[in-house]
């Protein structure tokens, strides 16, 4: 048999096969003037978010984000879903990694590859479209408890979100971090911001 014909016989069918997504962490960065003697500026991070429009996780917030479309590569995907969610066009997108944890999507089995991209806040305006409600730019407040456990906080005016994770070691030697609480964020994209946060 050739590999033609090997070709033409096969079924791929007979393997489950997941659909596939990107996610993007945003992060925008601005400048702080502080008041102090030195006159020192201060690096802040923000964090775009979008609120989702439609189930699943209605008004929810999360990363920006969709279903990979055939014959579509997932990098045209992060940069496709990004511009039209939140009109932002980036110039750079770095892959921190891939989420598959089986239930991670209540809609069944969806693997989604992140994205990070760094913008400057100012020179960009986000504005929710497509299946977005909502674009809005986030402080990022990150920190270590005395427990071991990490506390995000993300704060847009008087929206607050706190998500406490802990950090796991997986088989094969991967620590990642896992969701202990979390009632704000769509999916896993705690973990995934938590993630990106601490590579960043």
């Amino acid at each position: 048999m050739t590999e033609t014909e090997f070709l033409k016989s096969y079924d791929i069918t007979k393997y489950d096969r997941p659909s596939v997504t990107s996610d993007i962490v945003v992060f925008g960065f601005q400048n702080e003037e502080e008041q102090s003697y030195r006159q020192d500026q201060k690096k802040t991070l923000s964090l775009l978010l979008i609120k989702r429009g439609g189930y699943p996780f209605k008004d929810k917030w999360a990363l920006p984000g969709g279903f990979v479309q055939k014959g579509e590569k997932i990098e045209q995907c992060a940069f496709r879903e990004l511009k039209e969610e939140t009109g932002i066009v980036p110039t750079n997108l770095m892959d921190i990694g891939t989420y598959s944890a089986y239930k991670r999507d209540p809609r069944g089995w969806v693997i989604s590859n992140a994205f990070v991209s760094l913008v400057d806040e100012d020179s960009v305006k986000a504005v929710a479209s497509d299946d977005a409600k909502e674009a809005l730019w986030f402080n990022v407040e990150y920190s270590k408890k005395k427990n071991g456990e990490y506390l995000l906080e993300l704060t847009s005016g008087k929206i607050k979100i706190k998500t406490t994770l802990v950090f796991v070691k997986e088989k094969f030697g991967r620590t990642e971090f896992h969701i202990k609480d979390n009632s704000d964020l769509a999916f896993d994209h705690a973990q995934i911001i938590a993630e990106a946060v601490f590579i960043l």
